[in-house]
Formats: structure tokens, sequence, C-alpha cells
């Protein structure tokens, strides 16, 4: 009995090997995509980078060209050979290299996936290649991004942005009086108007001195004394336009300029409700010195609310960046027509100041006041 079925068996065997091949029969191929049996592609899938939302990832084979399959799946494919390839939402892609990078992006933060790639040489597939890999959690939440203030004078400050070398954010510094003034919200004022950067950076904030990006001039610093200042900052994800986490804060507050020696001698030549003529004469102290003319409200204002000539000086230095005014040096003579932000005739009967901010070649700062009022 045990002769019998050993015979039919080797029959069985040697009319199998005598088959004829069919026009439509290629030796070698597979009966389905991942048929162990018949696979004649080598593939190798290796972890790139892992960010929070993205991972990048090599291809190598040793066959080309090759088309790559693949996909970052939180669930498990049960049969990855047969399913990678029947899936509507793997990515496919043709290289013409044996080696290949490829990423993923729109991931979910801090979470576990399993990385499937497959290749196609001339309907041959490789085996489906498979590694797992976990998302970053949130970086800003973790500390990745952070602000400290290095250097602090009357009319600048110096400070650091700390981070990883690949990350982007948005940030901008501001006086927080024009911040409560304008009462936005640090989130919703840092997304509108940050300052696009990458990696570590220090930042001089010199007034009016230009940061400049990678394009040209961005902003002009506006640093006054005795003043608050704000920095805020955002991480950002540049590739999708939204920001990620919270927004992270600094503060600090300017130093008091230093008081100058020097004089300026303001002498009203002639006063009119058209305009006011006034020739000044600096003492050899003064290194140069610029004005402007406001109403007496606001300068009260400024004394009451504000810190006086600590918050004027700013508002000066400010005008001069505007093009409101500009520094002259030894005796000028000049006329006033320029009124809070328009060109027009002074109001007669109400008193108006000109502010002279006056610099020592020392360094030393004083405001002097001139007060009058247009007659008719």
């Amino acid at each position: 009995m045990k002769r019998t079925l050993l015979i039919a068996t080797l029959i069985a065997m040697l009319l199998g090997s005598c088959k004829k091949q069919g026009p439509n029969d290629e030796p070698g191929l597979p009966d389905k995509p991942g048929n162990e049996d018949t696979l004649r592609v080598s593939l190798a899938l290796e972890i790139d980078t892992v960010g929070e939302k993205i991972v990048s990832f090599s291809v190598i084979t040793d066959q080309s060209p090759v088309e790559v399959v693949y996909i970052a799946s939180v669930a498990e494919l049960s049969d990855p050979a047969e399913e990678l390839f029947l899936r509507s939402d793997v990515s496919r892609e043709i290289i013409s290299e044996k080696a290949a990078e490829f990423t993923i992006d729109e991931l979910l933060m801090d979470t576990p996936y399993h990385l499937y790639a497959a290749v196609k040489y001339q309907d041959v597939y490789s085996s489906v290649k498979s590694v797992d890999f976990t998302t970053l959690p949130n970086q800003a939440e973790v500390g990745e991004l952070s602000i400290k203030v290095l250097e602090v004078t009357d009319h600048s400050y110096k400070f650091e942005f700390s981070t990883r070398d690949d990350q982007y954010y948005r940030w901008i510094t501001e006086s927080q009086l024009l911040i409560n003034s304008q009462s936005k919200d640090p989130y919703d004022y840092v997304c509108e108007f940050g300052i696009p950067s990458q990696g570590p950076i220090t930042v001089d904030w010199v007034n009016g001195e230009w940061f400049y990006g990678p394009s040209g001039p961005i902003k002009q610093a506006d640093v006054g004394p005795d003043q608050d200042y704000v920095i805020y900052a955002i991480r950002w994800d540049f590739d999708m336009g939204y920001p990620l986490g919270d927004v992270i804060v600094a503060t600090l507050h300017t130093e008091k300029a230093k008081e100058g020696v020097g004089a300026v001698d303001v002498e009203l030549l002639d006063v009119k409700a058209a305009e006011v003529k006034v020739k000044f004469t600096p003492s050899d102290e003064i290194e140069n010195y610029m004005s402007i003319v406001l109403p007496i409200a606001d300068v009260e204002d400024a004394d009451n609310e504000y810190g006086g000539d600590s918050f004027l000086i700013n508002v000066i230095e400010y005008a001069e960046t505007q093009w409101y005014c500009s520094r002259k040096e030894g005796i000028v003579e000049m006329s006033f027509t320029y009124v809070t932000g328009t060109f027009q005739d002074f109001y007669v009967n109400e008193e108006y100041v000109i502010l002279t901010l006056a610099y020592d070649k020392d360094g030393g700062k004083q405001i002097i006041r001139t007060h009058f009022i247009p007659l008719e």
C-alpha cells in the first residue's frame, strides 16, 4: 500500500513538470501581490526624521525604475502584503533611482504609527516592509521655544529665541502702551503681525534701526526710555499656514534716559494763526536736536498718565522714524504749521507746546518745553 502511494505521487510530480507553458504565462510572477514564493525585488525601509505631524523616510531597492507604494496607518494592517496594493488611500510614486526619500505630513501629534512600503518592478512586487514610529508631541507645550532678554538700555534691548534649528515661529515686540491702546489679544496680535523666523536667533532691537529678514527690511524698532515692552512669540507651521501651541511672552522695562547737561534756547520770532516762527540756539554740549508741536492737553495727558518727559521722548523719537521731524544742528530758524497729524492752521487762543528734544554729545537727553498761544 505504501509503495502504491509513493508511485502515484512520483507520477503526479512528473506530469506537473512536463506541463506546457501557455502564451500568457510569465514565469516568476506572483499570483497576487505579496506572494512570497516568487519575489525577486529587494527593499529596505528606513525612518529619517519624525516631527509633530510629519515623517520622512527612505526607500532603497535593488531595481530601477520602480513604483513605490506607501502609507502611514494608525491601525495595523491585517494582511499588509495584500491590503497595501488594494487600498485607495495609499501614495504611489515612480522613482528612477534605487534610493529615494519620501515625506508624509498632516499626521496626528504624539501618535503611534505603522509605516508600510513596497515596490513594484516590471509587475514583480517586493515584500511589504513595515517600521513603527511615534510623532512628536506639541513642542510648544514642552518648552521647545523660549525668549530671554539679554540687555536693556534707554533706547534699545537685546533678546534671544532658543529653539530647534528647524523650528519656525512668529514673533513681535511692541510697547505695552501701544498694545493696550489697540486692545488686541496676544494670540491674534502675534499671528497677524508676527515676524517670521527660524531656529535660534539673537535680536538687537535698537531705536530707529530696521530688523532685516531674508528678503530685506521688515520692521523698524521704536524704543523709548522708561517704558514697558512685551515680546510675543508662537511656533508656526509655515507649510500649512497656522500657529502651533500657545503664545509665549517676555516683558522688559527700558532704562530712564540719561539727563542732558546742554541746553537749547528756543526763541519765538513770530506767532500767528497760520504759523509760528522759531529760532533754536544750542549750547556747545549739544550734538543735535529736533522738535514737534503738540496741544497743551496732549502734553498734560502725557505728564499725568504716561510718565512725562520719558514718554514724550518716546513720542518724539517715534515721530522721527515716521519722518514727522528731523534732527538739526547749530542755530536754525524754522516755522511750524504741523499740528496733531494734519496740516492746518493753529487754533487761535489755544495753548500749544514746542517740545525740543536735545541730545548731548555724551549721550544725555532732555526735553525743552516752549509754550505759546496763537493770536489773530
